[in-house]
């Protein structure tokens, strides 16, 4: 005997529904999407605008564009912030600014005296940046008052 089948309902999300209520899973899902962007966003700048410029100016152009999108991502699909937004924006990019400085400096060094690739340095660099920018988040950009 057939089984009847029937539309997809609101009971058939609800596994779904309740893993992406952890915060740490969305971070990192969203946070895959964010690194996967901001490293096509610096592919695709290499690859136009290298060797009229220096790649660590393609990583800069690259990080300008890539945090913001990545700040409204993680506001809103991550940490589901409902703080001043213009704060958290400075903090997202301060504590960018101090990621991105670490990851130019480890992008170099793997450039220039490791001798690889500027396109394989910066994945490597990316998900290193990618995997401790939770805690920097967490703990600094977007943290909850304690009253």
């Amino acid at each position: 005997m057939m089984q009847e089948q029937h539309p997809p309902g609101k009971a058939d999300w609800l596994p779904l529904r309740a893993l992406w209520q952890s915060q740490r899973l969305r971070f990192v899902v969203i946070g895959l999407g964010n690194t996967l962007a901001g490293y096509l966003l610096f592919w695709g700048f290499y690859s136009l605008l290298v060797p009229t410029l220096p790649y660590t100016v393609v990583a800069v152009m690259t990080h300008v564009a890539a945090v913001t999108v990545s700040f409204v991502c993680q506001r809103v699909l991550v940490f589901r912030s409902q703080s001043r937004w213009w704060l958290e924006y400075l903090r997202f990019h301060l504590a960018h600014l101090g990621l991105f400085l670490m990851a130019l400096g480890f992008l170099t060094l793997l450039v220039e005296k490791v001798g690889w690739h500027p396109l394989l340095a910066q994945a490597v660099v990316s998900a290193a940046i990618a995997a401790s920018s939770y805690v920097v988040h967490t703990g600094f950009t977007f943290r909850q008052r304690r009253l």
